[in-house]
């Protein structure tokens, strides 16, 4: 399994049988390269009201959705403005292929309302896989309404292409808003990478996924280091976790000195 400790996302990807977080046990699959053999990616960034739907109407007017974890029941509120408030209904997506659409746009994340950043609304974004010394072309699409962005892929060095790393007002101009940007790169780093935002938030804000370059060998080592096994699946997995919370949970931990997680 490949596995990324960030302080980002949460550890949603091996929940297979609950509600909403299913897409996350899709296994990795590399991607398909196009005519000439570049391995193109198309990223629309924008922002999406986690536990809501919008997949329902043109004008993509949120519905907000709860969910109940004493009953394990969902319901839906009234998203207009002129009815009482707080008014809700039943949100059964087992017996109702309405509600069923609906829940496949409804982004849980941790459950609470929130205003995120999406790559195509999802988050994380969904991770790409590509091959090692591919070529590759992250096409951005800036969907986020008066704000500027860029995209930065940890871990890939760019040799000679630096103006394609994504640092804002170093490397690049920043994307504005309604604007696109290309990014073009060979995947010359082997390994379990990732790839984020790099202005402002934009991280703690959503922008973020994995980028996988995989070699031919795809065997991973096991317990006895004389052997090695080809994985009939393998995942990617973003953690998030907060510095300050993480601190306050282990205070016998000094500045500076290593610890070991598993995971």
């Amino acid at each position: 399994m490949r596995g990324y400790f960030l302080s980002f996302l949460a550890l949603f990807a091996l929940i297979s049988g609950l509600d909403g977080y299913t897409k996350y046990t899709d296994p990795l699959t590399v991607m398909k390269p196009d005519e000439n053999g570049v391995y193109a990616y198309d990223m629309k960034v924008a922002k999406k009201l986690t536990m809501s739907y919008n997949n329902d109407n043109p004008a993509k007017h949120a519905t907000p959705v709860d969910y109940d974890y004493k009953t394990q029941t969902w319901s839906k509120r009234e998203p207009d403005q002129l009815k009482p408030c707080f008014q809700n209904y039943s949100f059964n997506y087992h017996s109702s292929a309405d509600d069923e659409n609906y829940m496949l746009n409804v982004l849980v994340a941790d459950g609470l309302h929130k205003r995120v950043i999406t790559i195509n609304e999802d988050m994380p974004g969904k991770p790409i896989v590509v091959p090692y010394m591919s070529e590759v072309w992250i096409r951005v699409t800036n969907a986020i309404l008066m704000d500027s962005m860029t995209i930065h892929v940890h871990g890939i060095d760019k040799h000679g292409m630096w103006y394609m790393d994504g640092v804002a007002f170093v490397q690049q101009c920043p994307i504005q808003s309604t604007n696109r940007f290309e990014y073009r790169f060979i995947a010359d780093n082997k390994g379990t990478h990732w790839y984020h935002g790099h202005m402002q938030t934009d991280r703690g804000d959503g922008i973020a996924g994995g980028f996988i370059v995989v070699d031919n060998d795809t065997s991973v080592p096991t317990l006895d280091d004389r052997k090695r096994v080809i994985p009939s699946r393998e995942y990617f997995i973003l953690l998030q976790v907060s510095e300050q919370n993480f601190r306050r949970e282990l205070p016998n931990v000094e500045e500076k000195k290593k610890i070991r997680l598993k995971f």
